[in-house]
């Protein structure tokens, strides 16, 4: 760590704690740098850790690190500390943050929003008469049927790209009925794509008609979202072009899925 990132102003003890650490940053998911600020601990253990207020902690790196002088932090401490981490924090930016920082900023929210509104939106359209699976707008060949039966089957695929799982075999729905078996798959698919929120980010082979690309798993779930949005959107606008009753995508935006879970 560089030196001339630490103020000076810190005492001895503290200075060459501070000169020791790899690990640096802790945020509480629901606190900030703010709440940092107001929370910071009165006391600085120096043995393996400085331990503040909850949420919060600074790993040293020496294992062997094990004098157990506990000494109080001054002000001139905490205002240095408080220098010290608004100087380095722009440097911990580009190193994985979400890995430095408990306040992590997931793609969880999202997909559990994709699927809450899935199952709303799919269970409405399944309502309607079979007729309404004949739904297009330009392409005939390009029908509500063929758009749910696309995003269903995506989502299995992209379960697959990431996990390597076996692939599901279905069929375009040709009645409601069937829809309705469907959207019960897709159920299961998505709450597959929400738990993969859990494993740790990495980088997927994906082999398509023999042309092999690389992504990171984070990429693969961020288009799992996009790719329903976008086809759920095709499907409402085929139904609405052509007579049916659409569901209003606006009664399942983020905030009522917010809502619906609170």
């Amino acid at each position: 760590m560089s030196r001339a990132l630490v103020p000076q102003t810190f005492t001895p003890a503290v200075l060459s704690l501070l000169e020791q650490l790899k690990v640096v940053v802790f945020a509480s998911a629901f606190s900030g740098f703010e709440h940092f600020q107001r929370r910071f601990s009165r006391f600085v253990v120096k043995s393996a850790a400085v331990t503040p207020g909850r949420g919060f902690g600074f790993a040293a790196a020496t294992a062997g690190f094990t004098e157990n002088r506990i000494e109080r932090l001054t002000t001139a401490d905490k205002k240095g500390v408080r220098l010290f981490m608004a100087r380095i924090f722009p440097y911990l930016l580009p190193l994985q943050s979400h890995k430095l920082l408990c306040m992590t900023i997931t793609l969880e929210t999202m997909l559990g929003h994709m699927a809450w509104a899935n199952q709303q939106i799919f269970t409405q359209i399944s309502e309607l008469p079979d007729e309404a699976l004949g739904a297009y707008v330009t392409h005939e060949n390009w029908d509500v049927a063929e758009i749910l039966f696309h995003t269903i089957v995506s989502a299995d695929r992209l379960v697959f790209r990431i996990n390597a799982r076996d692939i599901t075999q279905m069929s375009k729905p040709t009645n409601m009925k069937e829809l309705k078996v469907l959207i019960n798959n897709l159920k299961k698919f998505d709450e597959e794509l929400l738990a993969l929120v859990n494993e740790p980010d990495r980088i997927v082979e994906v082999n398509r008609s023999g042309v092999l690309s690389y992504w990171q798993a984070s990429t693969i779930l961020s288009q799992a979202v996009h790719h329903v949005i976008e086809h759920k959107c095709q499907a409402v606008t085929a139904l609405e072009f052509r007579g049916f009753k659409a569901p209003d995508l606006d009664d399942y935006d983020v905030w009522g899925y917010e809502r619906s879970i609170k």
